[in-house]
C-alpha cells in the first residue's frame, strides 16, 4: 500500500473512532473493531520501515574507523550487500573528481549525479530502470563515504 492511501486510511479510521455516528447504534463495539484495524496497520507498517531500515543501512562500528575515529559507532551509511567495498582511486572515479579537487568540488560532484540518479526520478517507470537507479545511488553513496573518510 503506497503510503498516500495508508495515510488516508489512517485518517478516515481516526475520524470514525471519535465521530459520534456509529455503524450500529449505542455501541461501542464497531468503535474497537476500528481501533483494532487501525493498531493492527501501524504495527505492520512500522515492522516494513524497520525491515527496509535494516537491509538499506548498515552500521559501522569499530571495524570502519579510520586512524581519526571519524565514524562513530552510531554512524550509518548505505551500503550494497552484493557488491565489494571499493577503493579509494574507484571511489574518486566513480565520482569523476581527482584527488586533488577540494571536498567542496567533489560534494557538488556528487550532489550533481546523484541528483540526475535518484530513483525517485524514475518511480513512474519499470521495476528495472528503478533497480539500475538505486544501484547507482548506493554505488554514489558508498563512493562519497569512501572520500570522506579517507580526506578526514
Amino acid at each position: 500500500m503506497n503510503a498516500f492511501i495508508y495515510y488516508i486510511w489512517i485518517a478516515l479510521l481516526l475520524f470514525y473512532i471519535i465521530s459520534p455516528n456509529d455503524f450500529l447504534p449505542f455501541s461501542i463495539v464497531d468503535d474497537i473493531f476500528a481501533a483494532l484495524i487501525l493498531w493492527q496497520m501501524v504495527r505492520k507498517h512500522n515492522a516494513a520501515k524497520k525491515r527496509y531500515r535494516q537491509r538499506r543501512y548498515t552500521t559501522s562500528g569499530a571495524s570502519g574507523a579510520g586512524a581519526s575515529g571519524a565514524s562513530g559507532a552510531g554512524s550509518h551509511r548505505f551500503e550494497d550487500p552484493a557488491n565489494e567495498p571499493m577503493d579509494i582511486e574507484a571511489a574518486y572515479k566513480k565520482l569523476g573528481v581527482s584527488r586533488t579537487d577540494s571536498m567542496e568540488d567533489i560534494r557538488r560532484a556528487y550532489i550533481e549525479k546523484i541528483s540526475k540518479n535518484h530513483p525517485d526520478k524514475v518511480s513512474h517507470l519499470s521495476d528495472e530502470l528503478r533497480q539500475k537507479a538505486t544501484e547507482i545511488t548506493l554505488e554514489l553513496n558508498n563512493a562519497f563515504d569512501i572520500i570522506k573518510k579517507h580526506m578526514l
